[in-house]
């Protein structure tokens, strides 16, 4: 039972039996969150993702990652090296530029 946190950019609408939230076609979620050693990045659309990011609060990249298999669907990043607190992460590709909140517990 892993809360679910899902990256917007612009809402075009929501599925509420999903709990998840929609924008153009787009589809990126991250769990667990709040998470303690990993965090799991799922792409649910077509769309490469390039580069993942995790920002501390002041807006310094603490942890960035190439994607080598661009058509990855899930992504584990390794994270027991942060600090607990919260951070903002970053998801670049070609159609993508998504940014949301996360939980280092």
């Amino acid at each position: 039972n892993y809360s679910e946190i899902v990256f917007e950019e612009i809402l075009t609408s929501i599925d509420e039996t999903e709990n998840r939230i929609f924008e153009n076609d787009q589809l990126i979620s991250a769990y667990p969150n709040p998470f303690t050693d990993y965090i799991i990045f799922q792409n649910h659309t077509e769309n490469e993702v390039h580069t993942v990011e995790i920002l501390d609060l002041n807006g310094k990249t603490v942890f960035s990652k190439h994607i080598m298999n661009r058509n990855e669907k899930s992504i584990r990043i390794e994270a027991s090296r942060l600090k607990k607190g919260l951070y903002f992460c970053r998801l670049k590709g070609p159609n993508v530029n998504m940014s949301s909140k996360i939980v280092k517990l």
